[in-house]
Parts: C-alpha cells; structure tokens; sequence
C-alpha cells in the first residue's frame, strides 16, 4: 500500500477531517489531499507531523504497519 493511503487509512480510522490534519499542520486541505492521493511526496517533516496527529511512527506510515 502506498504512503497517501496509509494516511488516508490511518486519518479515516481516527475520525479525523482533512481539514482539521491541514490546518494542525499548517497546509491546505488540497495538500493534505494530494498527498492520499499519491499526487504529491509530503516532505519528510510534514511526513513527521502527520505521523504525530496520527499517533504513529513515520516508518508505520511507510510500511503500512498497522496502529
């Protein structure tokens, strides 16, 4: 699985609105978007403060590893 559906997943299972993911990070909902959709790489900070929101590791989100 790829690293935006990991995210997507993770975000979903969480009950967590992109909107509210863009605005904790500081970014548009529209990159948040691109990101599950595999359109866009998040850089490696962005990719950490995801992992944060979602209570995970980065390397969880890259692997698929379940929370």
């Amino acid at each position: 699985m790829s690293v935006g559906m990991n995210i997507k997943l993770r975000r979903i299972a969480l009950k967590i609105p992109q909107m509210e993911m863009a605005e904790k990070l500081g970014v548009s909902a529209a990159m948040i978007s691109q990101i599950e959709q595999d359109r866009k790489n998040p850089p490696l900070m962005l990719c950490k403060g995801i992992a944060d929101i979602l209570g995970c590791s980065v390397d969880d989100l890259l692997s698929g590893k379940s929370a």
